[in-house]
């Protein structure tokens, strides 16, 4: 990648002692860090990886996690972020179409790799590669490829690879979301966002979220190319994410709503604990609609410190709410983020007036170029050079944007449009209420109905008179819910975003 390259080979002789990685335990220097992954780059041009071909990754928040990605990066191997929740079929399809060479796992991942291995592709002979230090069948000890592989740091690509990211495929099976080389257009994204969001070289990233999704990939990115540390959390654990913005000096952290909900749902006094958190300057939230009492209850407790944007893996950041903004559009998700190009557009293909509901299109220099092996899904996505995700949004003659919903979770009941997030926004005004979820079900006469599935608060019990009549008060009649289910939990992605399709299939069945 021009410009990033030079950057992070910089710091490496410019801050040899500073921190670069911090995680599981270890504690890792830019010198360090750059010898172990130019024995990296030197072990993978041994297997015959060369610029162009794919190698995927399939770890947690680790050290190793960030060093092999460096070294794709600038040989120019285009790294393949693989779930490390997916297994089975699921695996194999993201493997059969990204087609590796060669996968670096963690260890207690290697098992799921070894079920699939050789079904539909092969990797290189050596080319699976385990990480810790013990040789395992197949499976090269990643730290026995380090020591066997002098660092060489003289075969750098001339242009740096953009990793291919896997959509969430809450709708459907995933996507590689494919960019054809790190263009100056992801220069551009890295560049405005360091400068919008305030990253320096002092900057203590924790990052909590999967580093295999696109947005905790590219602010642990952003804190590499200002020559910042960057803090591991393996999983997420509450208190200990408290524990570690504390301990490691944090000064910023991107999470997901349910993560926010997770420390918002902690005893009082643990918060109270951890009320002070002089380092921490901003709090970036993104993946999944942030509704206004989680917004709140985050400013009230710890300050304006909170941050949303809305983006996607396919567009980048497109809108972003600044801390200082939050308070007075807490509704909203933000404003366009520079370098995009905005349309609201209705079904008819025309431009929405302020205040009118339609599908948001974008456009920017550093959007995917295609989903990989995939010609129908791309051309759905783009329309005259925009691109859309499927979400529906509205804007405010300030120039706010909110996101209203997803236009495939949008429920059609009678011929009215019905928009799940707003419902969802004023269930969770209710005190029982710790989650909840709304979707459109099969209705012989109306098409579609209404329903709610919502999980308590621990310790509180919630009927449907009880939720139904605490709507009614609040939305019009034909918004609320015909139907309620209370259950332990609702099914997620690890972005935070709701599985309604798995919501949708399990109520049919039930009620089939």
């Amino acid at each position: 990648m021009p410009g990033l390259t030079d950057m992070l080979l910089m710091y490496a002789k410019t801050s040899p002692t500073k921190e670069m990685l911090v995680g599981d335990g270890r504690s890792i220097t830019y010198k360090e860090g750059f010898d172990r992954i130019g024995s990296l780059i030197n072990g993978f041009n041994g297997l015959g990886l060369k610029q162009g071909d794919r190698l995927a990754l399939m770890m947690y928040n680790q050290p190793e996690y960030v060093e092999t990605y460096l070294a794709c990066m600038l040989m120019g191997v285009t790294p393949v972020f693989v779930g490390y929740k997916l297994r089975g079929d699921e695996l194999v399809h993201i493997l059969t179409n990204a087609a590796p060479k060669a996968v670096v796992v963690d260890r207690t991942l290697m098992e799921r790799v070894e079920e699939v291995q050789g079904k539909a592709y092969h990797f290189l002979d050596g080319g699976m590669i385990v990480t810790g230090k013990e040789r395992s069948k197949d499976f090269v000890a990643y730290e026995d490829f380090i020591a066997s592989n002098p660092p060489s740091l003289d075969t750098l690509a001339e242009e740096g690879s953009a990793p291919m990211i896997y959509t969430s495929g809450t709708t459907g099976r995933p996507k590689g979301a494919f960019r054809e080389k790190m263009s100056e257009g992801n220069v551009f994204l890295v560049m405005n966002a360091i400068s919008e969001y305030g990253y320096t070289s002092d900057e203590r990233h924790l990052a909590v979220c999967p580093l295999y999704h696109s947005a905790p990939f590219l602010f642990a990115t952003l804190t590499l190319a200002v020559g910042g540390t960057l803090v591991l959390m393996r999983h997420f654990e509450p208190e200990g994410m408290l524990k570690l913005l504390k301990e490691q000096r944090t000064t910023s952290t991107f999470v997901v709503p349910t993560v926010l909900n997770g420390l918002l749902a902690l005893p009082e006094g643990i918060k109270q604990d951890y009320k002070d958190l002089p380092d921490l300057r901003i709090i970036i939230c993104a993946g999944a609609p942030l509704f206004p009492e989680t917004k709140e209850g985050v400013i009230n407790w710890l300050g304006d410190k909170l941050s949303e944007f809305y983006g996607s893996t396919e567009a980048g950041i497109n809108l972003y709410m600044p801390p200082g903004e939050m308070r007075r559009h807490i509704t909203a998700c933000g404003r366009p983020f520079p370098g995009n190009e905005l349309k609201i557009i209705d079904e008819n293909g025309n431009e929405c007036p302020p205040g009118v509901p339609g599908e948001l299109f974008m456009k920017n220099p550093w959007m995917i170029d295609a989903y990989y092996k995939d010609e129908e899904g791309t051309k759905k996505v783009f329309r005259d050079g925009f691109i859309s995700v499927g979400d529906v949004a509205i804007k405010d003659e300030e120039g706010y944007y909110t996101i209203v919903d997803r236009k495939s979770d949008m429920v059609i009941s009678g011929g009215v449009n019905v928009y799940p997030v707003e419902i969802e926004q004023v269930i969770m005004l209710h005190p029982k209420v710790y989650d909840a979820a709304v979707i459109g079900v099969p209705d012989a006469y109306w098409g579609e109905r209404v329903a709610a599935v919502v999980v308590p608060q621990a310790g509180q019990t919630l009927t449907k008179e009880e939720l139904v009549g605490f709507l009614k008060e609040r939305l019009a009649d034909y918004k609320v819910p015909k139907e309620v289910a209370v259950v332990n939990e609702i099914p997620r992605n690890p972005q935070g975003k709701t599985l309604k399709t798995q919501l949708k299939e399990a109520w049919i069945k039930e009620h089939a």
